[in-house]
């Protein structure tokens, strides 16, 4: 073992989170798993035992499946956290136990993202890329979000699966990615991504059509897809898996959504308003930063087939993004469409597809645009972590240890 980890080891456990930050820093770095897996659970055991949050519904629902069959478990469409929430408790029922279980898987999944991007990251990449930057990648997903454990472990999953095709070339990960449905529901729509790729992959104007279906969607983003889903579901699926797709696509749900979020801007305050401006500006902006960048750079995606490719499947995925927009929660595909499109960004300038010098002068031309993208990021990665210090006791995440964690868990 390298020396200069042993003080990181030691230090892991008086100040954790600046330690794992600084081996964070490095995506080349050998001991990366092994600190993801002590952020992971030093953010576990940092979440308030209390109803201010999806994870704490999570852990406490957990232990419904503990007794529950293996035949009921499978029966169900997403039998991912059924499945695991059996297994974890039949080990313990603890809370913080189960908290630590599941970001320790949420955070595994995420690594294997960081991965993709580190094993073909060019070892001199912090020559000239800012900091801010890295921590753009590690944030585009903000830690925070782990409290909606089901939907994001999904988010996550289809996104490696994205990256290990698109990026590696790793064709399998055309069929695991099918496995998305099983962690949530909703991506039952959503897996249609790559094969709408494959079908356009190989035609000539190829950025035309992306940018023709792109348009089409931000059009039926603004209208009303609920009624024709719904009706389909009720005519053409089986019940079981109409009721399932009626609970994210149905007009009453929408106009029960559209209640509650008026109700709450009433109440609310404008602090929270800004929030929640700035989660669906950034949203919109980074979608049409990625069209812009594709109009501006056309010409040299066409003579670079393999970027153009990835940008070609990042705007698809804005544009299926789009058409899910129209249906009850479909905005929540944004978090797949910001993610792989900033890894994707990152992977083009500082991979070892192109030489060094090749990285660094794209960098250098379009130092501006991957300025702005990557800052919002980090503002919006900002803005969440605001939102979410109700569910998490952010002091002692900061600035405190595992021994003062033991203290504030035992009370």
């Amino acid at each position: 073992m390298r020396s200069s980890i042993v003080p990181k080891l030691l230090f892991v456990f008086v100040w954790p989170l600046p330690t794992i930050i600084s081996v964070f820093k490095d995506l080349k770095s050998r001991y990366l798993l092994l600190f993801f897996m002590f952020f992971a659970a030093f953010v576990g055991i940092n979440m308030f035992n209390a109803p201010t949050s999806d994870m704490y519904r999570y852990v406490t629902r957990s232990v419904y499946y503990k007794n529950t069959s293996l035949v009921e478990i499978f029966l169900e469409k997403d039998f991912f956290y059924p499945l695991l929430s059996k297994i974890i408790n039949s080990i313990s029922s603890d809370f913080y136990f189960i908290t630590v279980c599941f970001t320790t898987i949420y955070y595994f999944l995420f690594y294997k993202c960081i991965k993709v991007i580190s094993d073909n990251l060019d070892p001199n990449y912090r020559a000239y890329i800012p900091w801010f930057y890295v921590l753009a990648l590690y944030t585009v997903l903000p830690f925070t979000v782990v409290t909606a454990f089901r939907y994001n472990s999904a988010v996550i999953f289809f996104t490696w699966c994205l990256l290990e095709y698109t990026l590696n070339g790793k064709k399998k990960f055309l069929y695991i990615i099918l496995l998305t449905p099983f962690i949530h529901f909703s991506f039952l729509f959503y897996t249609i991504l790559p094969f709408v790729y494959l079908a356009i992959k190989n035609m000539k104007r190829r950025t035309n059509i992306a940018i023709l279906l792109f348009g089409l969607s931000f059009v039926y983003s603004n209208s009303n897809l609920s009624s024709v889903v719904d009706t389909f579901s009720k005519q053409y699926l089986r019940e079981s898996i109409s009721n399932q797709v009626d609970a994210y696509a149905s007009e009453e749900g929408i106009e029960s959504n559209d209640q509650r979020y008026a109700k709450a801007v009433k109440e609310g305050s404008a602090r929270r308003a800004i929030n929640r401006g700035i989660i669906t500006y950034s949203r919109q902006i980074l979608m049409f930063s990625l069209l812009f960048f594709i109009l501006k750079r056309k010409k040299f995606l066409a003579q670079n087939k393999f970027y153009e490719d990835m940008l070609i499947m990042a705007l698809l995925s804005y544009s299926l993004t789009n058409f899910a927009s129209s249906v009850l929660h479909g905005s929540r595909f944004f978090s797949v469409s910001n993610f792989y499109f900033y890894f994707v960004l990152f992977f083009m300038i500082a991979s070892t597809k192109v030489s060094f010098e090749q990285n660094k002068a794209f960098f250098l031309k379009n130092k501006t645009f991957f300025h702005f993208i990557s800052l919002l990021i980090v503002l919006n990665f900002i803005n969440f972590t605001y939102m979410a210090k109700t569910i998490f006791n952010f002091p002692n995440l900061i600035f405190g240890n595992w021994l003062s964690s033991y203290f504030l868990i035992s009370g």
